[in-house]
């Protein structure tokens, strides 16, 4: 009601408003002598207006329900009264001490019972509310603690009967059990906090000892390989240098036998690091790939960006430069990695020093010469060039268009032309860089 009215409302992002349509209120006492009211009598009158008007977009808040009469009776035609506002679908918060009302609160579906938490103590409330537990009255002890002398409350205990103590008691031993299931729940999140800890610490060493064995298997295996050549080699270098045929012919087969053992050392080298690469690769996860997704080359540091999946091969674009590559040999990059690390990102480019204007590649192969020009433009561009020369000469012209091609596919060249008649004609290119 209040958020309707515009007072700041203290409840979490995403809490909807109810749609309210009237708010009735019962609370306090009404009792007049003029009109000749009782409390009892003051209430059930405001009760029963409400009542004739109560909707179910209507909010009612009944205070001390049952009050003012027999206790029993009261009790009575409290539970009437909230189980009528059930049916009438009305959202209702009321109050009350009778026992059995709190009974029926506890054993109705549409009912939840609350209460807020008292230190018995200090005789003052701790500001919590506990949902699902009913609270006591503690008239007694509230008694007893202000200077009621203890005969007197010693004789109204004995005048309760068995049914509303074991009441109270039970939901003392409820309130009881409430305190203690938050201190073990405070224990449990602790232990839980501890333990992950621990976890994340046992994963990293575990991680760190891996890669140490990877690292150690590393240089074994390099170490073995260049035994193995370096065997081979004074083997070769042997059988030149001896003169028998007999003899040669005896070392290559004893050669001939140490190379297949050599061949296995090798072929478990091989398949040692193919299963490191497996183990890291797209095709070991259950991960698909698609279009746009960030990978990785295995044994690299470059990202890539996957442009089409081919079958058990994947297209992709690593800067201005295509290629073909098999699954088997990518890595996903995560997301978490690129963004933990896109804030720290400092790109410092310097400018390459004693770049040339122009560049001669005539007389290369296409093999040979778009790479230099590729390699050569990116340069010039980053050095501050407006323009640059590429002299390809003039020839069948297939050299000039591979290079023309090139520059098409640039993003940072805005313009190529062939050169003027001084500028070298049709043996040369002008390209103009992006500023």
């Amino acid at each position: 009601m209040l958020g309707w009215m515009g007072f700041p409302v203290p409840a979490a992002e995403g809490s909807i408003l109810g749609d309210i349509g009237e708010l009735f209120a019962d609370i306090g006492d009404e009792q007049s002598i003029e009109q000749s009211l009782s409390t009892f009598s003051a209430h059930i009158t405001h009760v029963t207006d409400i009542l004739n008007k109560v909707t179910d977009r209507s909010v009612v808040l009944l205070d001390e329900l049952g009050a003012g009469t027999d206790p029993e009776e009261g009790a009575a035609l409290g539970i009437a009264l909230l189980d009528w506002l059930c049916e009438k679908k009305a959202l209702v918060l009321a109050t009350t001490h009778h026992n059995p009302i709190k009974r029926f609160a506890l054993a109705a579906d549409h009912i939840e019972t609350a209460s807020v938490e008292f230190d018995t103590a200090t005789l003052s409330p701790t500001y919590r509310i506990l949902i699902g537990i009913p609270g006591r009255s503690n008239a007694l002890l509230i008694a007893g603690k202000l200077g009621m002398p203890m005969e007197i409350i010693q004789r109204a205990e004995k005048a309760i009967s068995g049914r509303e103590i074991s009441m109270e008691d039970l939901i003392g031993e409820l309130h009881g059990k409430k305190a203690a299931l938050e201190r073990e729940s405070r224990d449990i999140e602790l232990s839980r906090i501890k333990i992950e800890a621990l976890k994340a610490d046992y994963e990293s060493k575990v991680k760190a000892i891996e890669e140490k064995r990877e690292a150690l298997i590393a240089v074994a295996d390099k170490k073995a390989l260049s035994i193995v050549k370096n065997a081979e080699d004074s083997a070769r270098a042997l059988i030149k240098k001896m003169g028998a045929a007999d003899a040669e012919s005896a070392a290559r087969r004893e050669l001939e036998r140490k190379r297949k053992h050599f061949s296995k050392i090798e072929e478990s080298v091989v398949n040692r690091e193919d299963k490191k690469i497996a183990k890291q690769s797209v095709a070991a996860s259950s991960v698909s790939l698609k279009p746009g997704d960030a990978v990785r080359l295995i044994g690299t540091k470059g990202d890539a960006t996957v442009v089409e999946i081919r079958g058990k091969r994947v297209l992709i674009q690593a800067g201005a430069v295509e290629m073909e590559v098999p699954i088997a040999k990518l890595s996903m990059v995560q997301h978490k990695e690129k963004q933990s690390a896109a804030p720290a990102v400092q790109i410092k480019v310097s400018r390459p020093v004693g770049v040339p204007s122009s560049i001669m590649v005539r007389g290369m192969t296409i093999d040979e010469a778009i790479p230099i020009v590729e390699q050569y433009l990116d340069q010039a561009y980053r050095a501050g060039y407006d323009s640059v020369t590429v002299i390809h000469g003039r020839g069948e012209g297939i050299l000039r268009r591979e290079v023309q091609d090139l520059c098409k596919r640039l993003p940072y060249v805005t313009e190529h032309n062939l050169g003027g008649p001084h500028e070298g004609g049709y043996g040369v290119t002008i390209v103009r860089f992006r500023k």
